[in-house]
């Protein structure tokens, strides 16, 4: 069934199209990959009921368009307590993989700056489009590496986005104008508050991605989806897994600290020209230029503050992620044309 352009889906319909979820249609713990209405996608499960308005909310989100978020195609709400989310399938391996797989360690197709600042770069993009020009205070809040897709031509796309919406951890309506909520003990009362838009029905989440405030209050704003950027940067960076809670690093530099701990340290280091490139991931090598790499651990660890206030907005990011991967390229070009030259004087010799 098609209503108003968003496609309503059939328990049935998708259980005959995984073969009744069949483990072996798995594309991760909960997602499932099937062929519907002649469409290739992916099937989101989601163990949590529908709220209000959900036809709209979801039509809503069903208008979402950008290069850098995989479509969502439509929904089934028809089976109790359970939601299934059919998005489109997007070819490809999710980030997480692409850093640190285990079938084949020691590579990565993200060997270069330039790739991995590029995968930054169009993920802040998309987030920047979700967060100001879609529905208002629109909050992903479900932003890390493994619901990172990369393609074949190693563009990044942000997958399973809409789910606290439609399930209503986050009060989100469907309306055109954000929510903000009022509290007397911020001493603001009648104002609008500027951070706080919703709280989360309960804890939901995987460590190392969660923000401070939401882990001590439930308190979800864009700047979580901002600190959970910076936490991918930091991966980007590192190769490190942060859900993973501490490291030892080569030499014990910043041993036993968290990434955004980890960048913290290194920003207020006043060796950081020598420890920089022991704590970058071995697989880029030492093949970049050390003052801009130091300018995109600052960046990372801006996001990462842990006073949201602090942080700085997507639209930010994106730019200044922009600027510096118009850095990393040009010294890559220069960089092979040098090579170039050396070898073609080590041929005339």
């Amino acid at each position: 069934m098609v209503s108003d352009g968003v496609m309503v889906f059939k328990y049935k319909e998708l259980s005959r199209a995984t073969s009744n979820f069949n483990p072996s249609k798995k594309i991760g713990s909960s997602s499932f990959r099937a062929t519907v209405r002649n469409r290739d996608v992916f099937i989101v499960l989601q163990k949590r009921g529908f709220v209000g308005n959900f036809l709209r909310k979801l039509k809503m989100l069903c208008s979402v368009h950008h290069a850098s978020v995989v479509k969502l195609f439509g929904a089934c709400f028809s089976e109790g307590e359970h939601l299934y989310l059919v998005y489109e399938y997007a070819e490809g391996i999710n980030l997480r993989e692409c850093l640190r797989n285990s079938r084949t360690p020691g590579f990565t197709v993200l060997d270069s700056w330039v790739k991995r600042l590029q995968v930054a770069m169009e993920l802040a993009q998309g987030l920047e489009y979700l967060h100001d020009y879609t529905f208002g205070d629109f909050i992903h809040k479900y932003i890390k590496s493994s619901n990172i897709i990369i393609d074949s031509e190693l563009h990044a796309k942000i997958a399973k986005f809409g789910i606290p919406q439609l399930t209503g951890e986050i009060d989100w309506r469907a309306s055109d104008e954000p929510i903000h909520e009022e509290s007397e003990a911020d001493g603001q009362q009648g104002q609008e508050r500027n951070l706080t838009r919703s709280h989360s029905i309960r804890l939901t989440g995987t460590p190392g991605y969660m923000s401070p405030e939401y882990l001590s209050s439930s308190l979800i704003t864009k700047k979580l989806d901002v600190f959970s950027f910076g936490v991918i940067l930091l991966e980007l960076l590192t190769g490190k897994d942060p859900a993973t809670v501490k490291y030892n690093l080569t030499g014990g530099l910043y041993s036993n600290m968290s990434l955004p701990e980890m960048a913290r340290a290194l920003a207020a280091d006043n060796q950081w020209t020598r420890n920089l490139r022991l704590w970058i991931d071995s697989l880029l090598k030492d093949s970049y230029p050390l003052k801009s790499a130091y300018e995109v651990v600052l960046l990372a660890k801006a996001c990462v503050e842990p006073d949201p206030n602090d942080r700085p907005e997507m639209k930010d990011v994106a730019v200044k992620l922009a600027r510096l991967l118009v850095i990393f390229q040009n010294w890559e070009s220069s960089m092979a044309v040098a090579r170039n030259l050396q070898s073609k004087e080590m041929e005339a010799r």
